[in-house]
């Protein structure tokens, strides 16, 4: 009868052992979850600044080739956002 109890407190102490890693884990994940949500925001966030910078960037080379007196090129990226706008507004009416 004592092994049988013997084994019964071996298999108690191993249930305990796999709740209480259980319950960590599951810490464990919620903490890693919460990582991952702050890591996804902030790449959303580079992402938006990414665009925004580039745009920027955009902007700026336009406004360089306004200096240098080459007004043809400065027509056309002008004819060329144009169009862009265009394509957006057809595209807002659909």
């Amino acid at each position: 009868m004592t092994d049988l109890a013997e084994s019964l407190e071996a298999i108690e102490l191993k249930i305990d052992k796999l709740i209480e890693k259980k319950k960590q884990l599951e810490i464990e994940v919620s903490r890693l979850n919460s990582i991952n949500q702050e890591l996804q925001k902030k790449e959303s966030d580079l992402e938006k600044k990414i665009f925004s910078l580039s745009e920027e960037n955009k902007i700026l080379k336009i406004a360089g080739n306004t200096n240098t007196g080459d007004s043809k090129d400065m027509k056309l990226k002008i004819n060329e956002m144009i169009r862009e706008v265009d394509k957006c507004l057809a595209q807002l009416n659909q």
